[in-house]
């Protein structure tokens, strides 16, 4: 008798895992939506001809976005009007017909005009701190290359921060691939102090290379931005951002990205013990 209650247990237990664990679902689907307009829009303190770029949305992962060549565009602020012109030698970017600097206590004005829709957005520039002093370190495993010592705080209460690394030995070598190109940023969001971004290899490259380093002041929206860009990509699946958050824009009528102005400190050395 116990026998036979206990194969009567099993098989009931063997029919609930067989169909307690197979549900028939039918899932939404949506057909595509029309691809949006994604500007990229940081300009500067410094007198250059100031560049954005635009491109659309793409429906599938890893697709190399499509460039806007067609938009009119101009940016405007304290009566001045500066308009931009398609570069031809890259598609989708723009760049100013002449050469300014954002100037600070003055909100300045992006205008797009493309498939018969205009985009705005406004900013003013942020303020930048000290640039701190750079260090360079032995690479692992090979003395014969650097790598950036990272000491740059990824919090802060103080300031926010990008950093952008461009390190070239393409002189060395006579290769004009060899450059790379590293981001750093400090935030003061108030969990940002409690995650850790996956580890990832440090660029190496050869002692004598030529290092420009570039500080850019963030205001609290654009860090706003750049975090959940990072959270939704580089960092996406940290303990505590499990999933990817939605990435604000100040792009109106529907548009994706940023514009943004700001403040920016640079420095050239050539890297070295």
């Amino acid at each position: 008798m116990l026998n036979t209650t206990r194969h009567i247990l099993v098989y009931l237990l063997g029919c609930l895992l067989i169909f307690g664990c197979e549900e028939k679902s039918n899932w939404p689907t949506t057909p595509d939506q029309a691809p949006a307009l994604v500007v990229e829009a940081l300009l500067t303190n410094e007198f250059k001809h100031q560049e954005i770029q635009l491109s659309l949305t793409q429906s599938q992962i890893n697709e190399v976005p499509t460039p806007v060549t067609d938009a009119e565009l101009f940016v405007s602020a304290a009566g001045n009007l500066f308009s931009f012109s398609a570069d031809p030698a890259s598609p989708g970017l723009y760049k100013s017909t002449i050469p300014f600097a954002v100037s600070f206590g003055h909100t300045h004005q992006l205008t797009i005009d493309w498939n018969g829709a205009i985009y705005k957005s406004s900013s003013t520039l942020s303020s930048v701190g000290v640039l701190p002093e750079i260090f360079f370190l032995p690479a692992f495993g090979d003395s014969s290359k650097l790598r950036i010592q990272e000491n740059i705080p990824l919090y802060s209460n103080f300031e926010q921060a990008m950093y952008q690394f461009d390190i070239d030995w393409s002189t060395q070598t006579g290769t004009p691939e060899d450059r790379a190109r590293v981001y750093f940023y400090t935030f003061s969001d108030f969990h940002i102090n409690e995650i850790q971004p996956p580890p990832k290899e440090p660029i190496r490259f050869p002692i004598g290379s030529e290092v420009i380093v570039r500080k850019y002041g963030l205001d609290d929206e654009f860090a706003q931005f750049l975090l959940a860009v990072q959270v939704s990509t580089t960092w996406n699946g940290n303990l505590f951002y499990s999933s990817s958050s939605s990435v604000p824009s100040n792009i109106s009528n529907g548009g994706l990205g940023y514009f943004a102005t700001c403040g920016v400190l640079a420095d050239t050395m050539v890297a070295g013990l």
